[in-house]
């Protein structure tokens, strides 16, 4: 599993606690989303991944969490929408530093 740094993503702008949470939110929706899954994954595993893929493309849900978190949800939509064209690559998403957001981006 990937390391979580919220403050990766702050640079010199301390977060709130409650930024913190929703950063951490969406680190582990991408996290689920981008998962890769062993062929006999039970299915359990499968809808978890499934659950996180459609909440970042088609939930309402998602506008609010990235905003709470200082995210463009529109942005955050529209990587989505590119991961899901590249069949949700697996990413290393330490921190959400800036490799990994060009990753998402590209």
């Amino acid at each position: 599993m990937s390391r979580y740094d919220p403050d990766a993503i702050a640079g010199d702008t301390p977060l709130t606690p409650e930024k913190r949470l929703w950063c951490a939110v969406l680190f582990r929706i991408l996290q689920d989303a981008c998962r890769s899954l062993p062929p006999k994954a039970d299915n359990a595993a499968k809808v978890e991944r499934d659950q996180a893929r459609s909440w970042l493309l088609n939930s309402q849900d998602m506008r609010i969490v990235c905003e709470l978190a200082g995210f463009d949800p529109d942005a955050m939509r529209e990587a989505a929408q590119k991961l899901e064209h590249r069949d949700w690559p697996a990413l290393k998403l330490d921190g959400l530093v800036p490799s990994a957001q060009a990753k998402i981006a590209a």
